[in-house]
């Protein structure tokens, strides 16, 4: 194993086993799946999310194409709509540079993403018996840069809210989160740390972290136009623990993805198994996603519905 495949496992290590200290605020800011594609794929891609998206995924995913855009999408949590979940990005990159000589002249000619920097926003907003309401807003900023040994990285700060009209208590902070992504044995590898650092200001002195995580995703192409994705989700605080396995379809010159992922997870109090799937279709600079999650617990099923557009 070269140089370049032993240092990413390490550095994969180190950031699990700092997303994975104790956090002592269970239930307020549960990292939700905010794309489609990675709700069809067992959210196997949280680690591996490319481009657009990667704002609010593995940052370090962001300097994948289409890294340049917008995309948007909603959300309804169970069954009722009672919950309901939004997220938005926006994203701009920067490239390497050079010139060619091409008739006579010389031109430039836009190389790699160097690096990237996003605008993320989420808003969980819920409905509680007697009429009362729950939300939750986050505000995020993320850059990504190319370092040293093949590897991506990025970091995102996160400005979170919570307000409950029950007595009117909530509370505001803020997080850090920290991702890496590189090959290991031929796979794409990719972890990424939630709220590595927090800090949250809640009424009445509950001052408190944001509970901590850690997603690692693998994802290697397979004959017949697949992609293999397999991904851990490792959390504390009660929030949901995840193993996945996924595959993605799509065939070059066609328009169309297919995706569908089995999950294990256990809450800690409860273990099931989920079962994911959705459908993408792209249209030039355009994308539509569909996902959709079967609930263990008899909750109902989460659809989720995205949009996606990516500038030259």
């Amino acid at each position: 194993m070269g140089a370049r495949s032993t240092i990413v496992p390490l550095l994969l290590a180190g950031i699990a086993a700092a997303g994975l200290a104790r956090a002592d605020t269970p239930g307020a800011f549960p990292h939700l799946e905010a794309w489609p594609a990675s709700l069809a794929l067992a959210g196997t891609t949280e680690a591996l999310g490319e481009g657009i998206e990667a704002a609010l995924q593995n940052p370090a995913g962001m300097l994948h194409p289409p890294a340049r855009g917008a995309a948007f999408s909603h959300s309804s949590l169970f069954e009722g709509g009672l919950v309901r979940h939004q997220a938005a990005a926006l994203c701009w990159t920067r490239h390497e540079s050079g010139a060619v000589y091409d008739r006579g002249r010389f031109a430039e000619r836009r190389g790699a993403i160097r690096s990237a920097y996003a605008l993320g926003i989420t808003n969980l907003s819920g409905d509680l018996p007697g009429a009362e309401t729950y939300g939750e807003l986050q505000i995020s900023l993320s850059y990504a840069r190319r370092v040293p040994h093949g590897l991506r990285s990025g970091f995102r700060i996160r400005y979170a809210q919570a307000r409950s009209s029950v007595d009117g208590t909530g509370g505001d902070g803020i997080a850090f989160d920290l991702g890496l992504e590189g090959t290991l044995l031929g796979c794409r590898a990719g972890g990424v740390a939630r709220a590595l650092f927090s800090e949250i200001r809640w009424d009445r002195s509950l001052d408190g972290p944001v509970p901590r995580g850690f997603d690692l995703g693998l994802s290697r192409p397979l004959p017949f136009d697949l992609t293999l994705f397999a991904g851990a989700a490792l959390r504390d605080a009660g929030e949901p623990r995840r193993i996945a396995l996924a595959a993605e379809w799509s065939r070059p010159g066609l328009p169309l993805r297919l995706r569908v992922g089995p999950a294990w997870r256990d809450t800690g109090g409860e273990a099931g198994t989920e079962l994911s799937a959705g459908v993408g279709l792209e249209a030039g600079a355009f994308a539509a996603d569909y996902g959709m999650r079967t609930h263990p617990s008899g909750l109902g099923e989460i659809h989720r519905f995205g949009l996606r557009a990516a500038l030259p």
